[in-house]
C-alpha cells in the first residue's frame, strides 16, 4: 500500500510540475517498513524463494533436483549459473567464450572425474607391484658357476 500511494503522488507530481513536493505524511508508511524490517530476527524472509514448492512439484522435477546436488546440471543448462559459480577474473573473459566451449569445457570437466578412479587403480597398481621381483633372465648353469659341483 505505501509503494502504490508514493507511486500515485509520484506520478502527480510528474505530470503537475508546479504542485509541491510529497508531505511528510507520504513517507510515514515506508518509515514504518523499514522499522518493522529492523525489528525481525535477521534470517527470517519474507517469501519463498523456491520457485516451486516441493508438495506441487512433479516426479520429473523431483528426480531432477535431487540429481542436481552439485549444482552441475543447472550449470549445463544455464549460463547464468555457470558465469555466476565463476572467480571474477573469468566471469570477465567468459564473455569472449563460446557456448560450444562452454559445454565442451563442462563435459570435460565431467570426463576427467569420470575417469579418476581408473586413473588412481591404475596409480596404485603400479606401487603395488614395487613389492615384486622384476623378472630377471636365468644364468646358465655351467660347471664354474656357483662353486659347486
Amino acid at each position: 500500500q505505501a509503494l502504490g500511494s508514493l507511486r500515485i503522488l509520484y506520478r502527480r507530481s510528474r505530470l503537475d510540475p508546479t504542485q509541491s513536493p510529497p508531505s511528510r505524511s507520504a513517507a510515514m508508511p515506508l518509515l514504518r517498513r523499514a522499522a518493522s524490517m529492523v525489528v525481525r530476527p535477521l534470517g527470517a524472509r519474507l517469501a519463498s524463494t523456491a520457485v516451486v514448492s516441493s508438495s506441487s512439484e512433479s516426479m520429473s522435477q523431483k528426480v531432477y533436483r535431487w540429481l542436481d546436488i552439485t549444482g552441475y546440471l543447472t550449470k549445463w543448462h544455464s549460463r547464468r549459473a555457470w558465469i555466476l559459480d565463476l572467480d571474477p577474473p573469468s566471469r570477465a573473459a567468459s564473455v569472449m567464450m563460446t557456448e560450444y566451449e562452454r559445454k565442451l569445457l563442462l563435459w570435460l570437466t565431467f570426463m576427467n572425474f569420470m575417469f579418476m578412479p581408473i586413473s588412481l587403480w591404475y596409480w596404485y597398481g603400479q606401487f603395488t607391484h614395487l613389492s615384486a621381483k622384476p623378472p630377471i633372465p636365468l644364468m646358465p648353469e655351467y660347471q664354474y658357476m656357483n662353486g659347486r659341483k
